[in-house]
């Protein structure tokens, strides 16, 4: 959220810039909001992409189909400005006033009726929101409070943070009073906030990017860099980088401690955003188009819009690379069409490379990074989190079309780690995510992720909740685990895995067994490329005197695993009924 810095001589040359016409509208850009102009904001909701709010005038417009149709959203009470959309729960929305005295509105219902939250008077405004992705009931507003100046002109005189922590209900003043036009929330800390206080044109001394390590009840100034930034933006992988709209780009890669020029000098910069999937592509919105870098801000080129005044920018989350900008009051989709999947240490190719597959961690103490991808065949890869040799989650994309026209998208889990999957259709970019909460373990069915050539939509199954049927016995101690076409023999060939499956219509057979490293292997049923079934013995005797057992499905065919600790002859067997899609984790298994 930004908002952009009058200059003193001039205020009504701002209003007319408000309203300056769209130039050299490129493809492939496209009108996508509502007809006439107005609009000032853009916001698409995480979960439903085809969920779009734009302020326009008096309201918030809604649609639900992609920008076809639109509906006035009323009841805000005057002109709105921002629209924020909690990441968390949709249905939440926040808005802010245009004009002054500033505001906050809140719905709990997409919308369709709203509440005054928080209200400021005089000649201050609410000029930025932000929202913590970790703990949306953490809120903040940035605030700019003008005076006289230069005869009847108005300027930024002061400002400040005023901050919620439960959801809007009641909000406290915090931060230096400075003119605050943009905050930012640390992905990966929600205790961490930054905030770009202070204007070029601002009376009052000081000014910079401050920072809180307390969820804004103390700020101290972070660097006297960028005074008076319209846009933040913090990359999803590296926390302390964090790039700065303004006269140009600045980055800071430790923490906003230093700051250097990173392009784009002589463009007023807006609005900034981070590609969600690849963190080295960067977006800005400035006051003659859009510009996109894709080496981290080292270099940056325009794709579009050129000429025009963009407002805002937000990322389309159904298609890869696609975005929303607000240009000349006018909405505007750009979709950059298909791309080849090219595999990389992040990347698997799934599906005869048609699917980019990707995912992103995220530990209960607050660091987050990439999964490494590996490739198992031509349909199935895993991501490590931290070792190597240890299998964290599984996926598959198999073509289904010929069942039910889609590609069809399944993942287990070996962790319970918080995690996201993104998965893109390289031939359309539509784009697939599924996230996986903190301190569970999921495997799940999606037959229906992309469409292919007429067919019906399928569902989506979801493993988490299917309990697994154990049982242990005691059989004399055997032999050491040898290896076989049926057989695993995992964490130091102590124990050896094998697994019976069976179908509904009555047919049965062995697993068959193949393995990826000392601790974790899989098996596959009835075609070698298609992985059913992925599991780990690992050794927890450090940590509770056990020895720990993890599986996934990629397969809701009935099955037994049968897991013997060589050394003591204890067998341990997990059932998994027909239809169900389970992951399961027993660290009392031995």
């Amino acid at each position: 959220m930004r908002v952009r810095n009058p200059s003193p001589s001039c205020v009504l040359c701002f209003f007319i810039l408000l309203g300056a016409p769209v130039l050299g509208v490129a493809n492939p850009w496209t009108e996508a909001g509502p007809p006439g102009f107005g609009i000032r904001d853009v916001a698409v909701d995480p979960l439903s992409p085809s969920t779009i709010y734009v302020t326009a005038n008096e309201a918030v417009l809604k649609t639900s189909d992609g920008g076809l149709h639109w509906s006035e959203l009323i009841g805000l009470g005057g002109p709105a400005l921002h629209v924020l959309v909690d990441p968390v729960t949709p249905s939440t929305l926040y808005a802010t006033g245009r004009d002054s005295p500033g505001w906050i509105s809140k719905s709990s219902d997409g919308g369709a009726t709203w509440r005054r939250v928080y209200s400021e008077g005089g000649l201050r405004r609410v000029v930025s929101l932000a929202i913590d992705p970790r703990t949306p009931h953490n809120v903040y507003a940035g605030t700019v409070s003008y005076a006289l100046c230069f005869g009847f002109d108005v300027c930024p005189e002061g400002g400040g943070v005023a901050r919620s922590q439960d959801g809007g209900q009641t909000w406290h003043q915090s931060g230096p009073d400075q003119p605050t036009y943009s905050i930012v929330v640390d992905p990966s800390a929600s205790s961490t906030v930054y905030a770009a206080m202070g204007a070029v044109y601002s009376t009052g001394a000081g000014g910079g990017v401050y920072w809180s390590t307390d969820s804004g009840q103390v700020w101290e100034v972070a660097s006297e860099g960028p005074r008076g930034a319209p846009s933040l933006a913090i990359d999803p992988v590296d926390r302390f980088t964090l790039y700065a709209g303004g006269s140009g780009v600045s980055k800071t890669t430790d923490g906003g401690r230093s700051w250097w020029q990173s392009g784009l000098e002589g463009f007023e910069v807006l609005a900034l955003a981070i590609g969600p999937s690849v963190s080295s592509t960067a977006y800005a919105a400035t006051s003659s188009g859009v510009f996109r870098s894709v080496d981290a801000g080292a270099s940056w080129q325009s794709i579009g819009l050129d000429g025009a005044y963009v407002d805002a920018i937000a990322f389309d989350p159904a298609v890869l690379g696609a975005i929303y900008a607000v240009a000349g009051e006018k909405l505007y989709h750009l979709d950059p069409g298909p791309s080849a999947c090219v595999p990389n240490p992040t990347t698997s190719c799934l599906n005869g490379g048609r699917f980019r597959t990707e995912l992103a961690w995220q530990t209960p103490d607050g660091r987050i990074g990439a999964g490494r991808a590996m490739p198992l065949t031509s349909d199935t890869g895993y991501f490590w989190f931290f070792e190597r040799s240890n299998v964290e989650v599984a996926v598959k994309v198999i073509d289904g079309t010929s069942i039910n026209g889609n590609f069809w998208v399944f993942a287990g889990a070996l962790s319970d780690v918080a995690y996201r999957i993104t998965v893109t259709d390289t031939q359309t970019g539509r784009v697939k995510s599924y996230q996986n909460t903190q301190g569970h373990m999921s495997s799940f069915a999606d037959t229906s992720a992309f469409q292919g050539t007429g067919g019906s939509a399928g569902q989506v199954t979801a493993g988490s909740t299917a309990v697994p049927i154990s049982a242990t016995a005691y059989l004399e101690p055997a032999e050491a685990c040898s290896v076989s076409p049926a057989a695993l023999c995992l964490n130091g060939a102590r124990f050896k895995v094998d697994v019976a499956w069976r179908t509904k219509d009555g047919r049965s057979g062995l697993g068959r067994a193949a393995a990826l490293s000392a601790d974790t292997g899989y098996f596959w049923f009835f075609q070698q490329a298609n992985v059913e079934l992925v599991l780990k013995v690992l050794d927890g005797l450090a940590l509770n005197g056990h020895y720990w057992v993890f599986y996934g499905a990629l397969s809701d065919v009935a099955y037994t695993i049968t897991v013997t600790d060589t050394e003591t002859g204890i067998v341990r067997t997990y059932d998994n009924p027909q239809g169900a899609l389970a992951s399961h984790a027993d660290t009392e298994a031995f």
